[in-house]
């Protein structure tokens, strides 16, 4: 049986003990961590929490690519449109042009 290691002075070498939280952290750390607390420390409502959900960059402009499709149509275009079907309608065609999808938002 081995004898009890001595850590007085002059006695054997101390072991490595974890110090990481008693580092100095950078600003930044130390704010992500305390935001980190806060919030899951305070009850917030949905209607503000959806906030802290939001698409990156990327994705917002492949969305608003796609949400440019359905766009309402201009006062110029319905009015081409309507006139065009007026005119099919006054010639006996009667060919019904579809009102363009668009998304309300």
């Amino acid at each position: 049986e081995k004898t009890p290691r001595n850590f007085r002075l002059g006695g054997d070498i101390q072991p490595k003990r974890d110090l990481t939280r008693f580092v100095r952290w950078p600003k930044y750390v130390r704010l992500q961590r305390m935001k980190k607390i806060m919030i899951m420390r305070l009850k917030m409502p949905p209607a503000i929490n959806q906030f802290n959900m939001t698409i990156d960059k990327n994705q917002a402009a492949t969305l608003l690519r796609l949400l440019k499709k359905y766009q309402p149509e201009t006062n110029e275009a319905k009015k081409a449109r309507l006139m065009e079907t007026a005119q099919q309608k006054k010639d006996g065609k009667e060919e019904k042009t579809k009102k363009p999808q668009v998304i309300k938002y």
